[in-house]
């Protein structure tokens, strides 16, 4: 099929799952495709752009691709080339309802490899291994400036038979992450047979004018495979056409949505975010009622089901496992008063692996966050710092009495007894990472555990 224009009448909505795929064959009008969408556009998905006829993007060119009449929210998710070779820079913007890419170095086509002759075989051939190796799809990633998110897909190639995994980390080149972006620390799984896996990095965004900003994703210490190229991509954040006159957190959508990526860490479901921005709109121009709606729709995310089931979830097994650090306090003259253990960046990486997927309300929210709680536990009762301090010599009863201590000496007789009776037989914790896990559980559960004053260290 030639390039052309394609009209939608209406409006356009891209799901996180979508593929956009546009082509050209060269800069002059009927040698690329345009979308024209007349309503309202809602991008999420991925931007898939082929080149015809041997035509590469150089230096400066710019297409085209989107003729938008109304509204746009959102950004595409990633922009593929699958056609190039790694290191094809670029910039996206919308100018004048025309949604831009412009080439910032010469492109250079992907190396086709040479076909190897096939020698003629032994009588006893031996098989050749297939390499199995873990990588991102792209070495560049490019998202404009929104409270929105960039999708990273990392592939598998090659033996897939058996599982692997894979962790990967967000690192500031020159975005800053809680200021430009959402730091994003996990780990992906893959099953056997299963070639690809995403991941979100969430992107803030500000009233500075400022040019692209950048970050990097790796990944580290793959299970089951190897890491192959490339293994750290970047990701570049194009300043917005243009910045509100006012601070973009007055703006009560974008103040909801923050609010999902700083205790959610996601983006906001459609219904969510239309209910709690809702909340604050209805004041009209009450500057005393918006003030108040404010300060309730924090409060309502610190303690909403999702936060509680994930972020608090995380400080309290900290707790049980490790007790409460201490720190210094001036507050009603110089002191020193009990705080969570648990540090900033630990809290940020547990707590996604927690909430990875969960949207409370959704079909089936509670099982997948049952699923992710029980995996948390079980990679939790299995790190170093957890063996160190609870080593598995450790009788069950010393175990659920250390646990119990931490926690502020909260079971009952009854419940401690519960605790122990987990364990069965057993002399000593070895060989015990499930029950280790419902131990936990049972303690961090208990409804009288303390509180604290939930504020954590970086």
């Amino acid at each position: 099929m030639s390039p052309g224009l394609i009209t939608i009448e209406g409006d356009y909505q891209q799901t996180a799952d979508g593929v956009l795929r546009m082509e050209a064959a060269g800069l002059n009008d009927g040698q690329f495709d345009v979308l024209h969408v007349t309503g309202s556009t809602s991008l999420g998905g991925t931007l898939d752009v082929r080149f015809l006829n041997g035509y590469l993007p150089r230096t400066g060119d710019v297409i085209p691709f989107l003729k938008l009449d109304g509204t746009v929210t959102g950004s595409f998710g990633q922009i593929i080339f699958p056609q190039l070779a790694p290191g094809f820079q670029f910039k996206t913007e919308i100018v004048n309802g025309s949604f831009k890419l412009t080439a910032l170095n010469n492109a250079v086509l992907a190396a086709t490899p040479t076909p190897t002759p096939t020698p003629t075989p032994s009588p006893t051939p031996t098989p050749t291994q297939s390499p199995n190796v873990v990588q991102f799809s792209s070495s560049n990633y490019g998202v404009i400036e929104a409270c929105t998110t960039v999708t990273i897909t990392v592939n598998r190639v090659g033996d897939t038979s058996g599982a692997a995994s894979v962790e990967y980390f967000t690192a500031d080149v020159t975005a800053a992450e809680r200021r430009d972006y959402i730091t994003a620390n996990g780990k992906l799984s893959f099953a056997a047979g299963e070639t690809s896996k995403s991941f979100a990095v969430l992107i803030n965004d500000d009233s500075y004018v400022e040019g692209p900003e950048t970050l990097s994703v790796n990944l580290r210490n793959p299970s089951g495979a190897s890491l192959g190229a490339p293994s750290i991509a970047t990701v570049t954040i194009f300043d917005n056409p243009s910045e509100p006159p006012t601070n973009v957190i007055d703006d009560p959508q974008n103040y909801v949505c923050q609010h999902y990526h700083d205790f959610l860490n996601r983006q906001p479901d459609a219904d969510g975010l239309a209910f709690w921005t809702n909340q604050i709109t209805s004041c009209g121009t009450d500057q005393a009622c918006i003030q108040l709606k404010r300060i309730n729709v924090s409060a309502a995310y610190f303690l909403s089901i999702e936060f509680q089931e994930t972020g608090y979830l995380v400080e309290r097994i900290y707790k049980v496992a490790y007790g409460d650090a201490t720190a210094g306090s001036t507050f009603g003259g110089a002191h020193q008063l009990p705080v969570p253990i648990v540090r900033f960046k630990e809290f940020l990486r547990d707590t996604q692996q927690i909430g990875l997927g969960v949207v409370v309300l959704q079909p089936g929210w509670e099982q997948v966050l049952e699923n992710n709680k029980q995996a948390f536990a079980a990679d939790f009762a299995q790190r170093s710092r957890f063996t160190t301090a609870l080593p598995t010599t450790m009788t069950p009863a010393q175990f659920v009495d250390k646990l119990n201590q931490n926690a502020g000496n909260v079971l009952s007789a009854s419940d401690r007894a519960t605790a122990i009776a987990l364990f069965g037989n057993a002399t000593n914790t070895s060989n015990s990472t499930s029950v280790i896990c419902a131990a936990i559980q049972t303690i961090h559960r208990t409804p009288t555990i303390p509180v604290g004053n939930f504020g954590w260290r970086s």
